[in-house]
């Protein structure tokens, strides 16, 4: 057989597994023709036939279940009624937990005006105690009381220099920060550089007016310390000071 019929072939005997034929039998019907000579011009109309008389009986078997088939079983009463309480209980356990959801809701918004009060409190306590303070380290220093003001600056920050500073031991460094700078940070970090480091991979919040850090990786090394402020609108670092310790 040429490749083309070959193809045909097994066209056919996927159209006769579809249509309920054997494959078998229609495989030999296109290979030796209706007559078995070989001559397979003639196999179309026996096969044709074949298909015609397998869609009439799967017509007749669907014609038949219409007509008198089993029918769809129906729930019983006893079903339907089990069926029904167990949405009725279930609905009014749902009802039950929203309507004590929403009694929560409604008990927390009665708390907001006594809570708003007293945050206002809170936050004029906390202003009036620092109104001696620059505004910037009014603003850090209320931060730690959990008053945060919203940043409305247009600029990034102004830097922040370190003054000064001092080894307390092998393994520890004082830092003491400018007094000016820093204007419009929201966060503000100190970063430091280890002997090695390919940048300043060290970060800690930085704390005014001068902090503590020790670590034992100081010991003997020359360490670079900047401060790193930031913004939404961009970061700003200070001049680099280094000591060996």
């Amino acid at each position: 057989l040429s490749p083309e019929k070959s193809r045909e072939m097994g066209r056919q005997a996927k159209g006769c597994e579809k249509y309920g034929l054997s494959p078998e039998a229609t495989q030999v019907a296109i290979a030796h023709g209706p007559d078995g000579s070989g001559q397979t011009g003639l196999w179309k109309a026996p096969l044709r036939f074949a298909f015609r008389d397998s869609f009439i009986a799967r017509l007749a078997r669907v014609t038949t279940y219409r007509a008198g088939g089993p029918a769809m079983a129906w729930p019983t009463i006893a079903q339907v009624e089990i069926a029904a309480a167990l949405c009725a209980s279930t609905d009014a356990t749902q009802t039950t937990r929203k309507s004590a959801y929403d009694a929560l809701q409604e008990a927390i918004g009665d708390m907001r005006p006594a809570v708003d009060s007293l945050i206002k409190n809170l936050w004029d306590t906390i202003e009036f105690n620092l109104r001696n303070e620059d505004l910037p380290s009014l603003r850090r220093k209320a931060r730690e009381w959990g008053v945060i003001y919203a940043n409305d600056a247009t600029t990034a920050p102004t830097a922040l220099g370190i003054d000064s500073l001092a080894a307390l031991s092998p393994t520890s460094v004082k830092i003491t920060y400018a007094t000016i700078g820093g204007e419009d940070a929201d966060t503000e970090t100190l970063q430091f550089k280890l002997p090695g480091d390919a940048d300043f991979g060290h970060d800690t919040p930085l704390v005014h007016p001068e902090q503590i850090i020790t670590d034992a990786a100081f010991a003997g090394a020359t360490i670079l310390f900047r401060t790193k402020l930031t913004n939404p609108i961009g970061t700003t670092f200070g001049t680099p000071a280094s000591i060996t310790l």
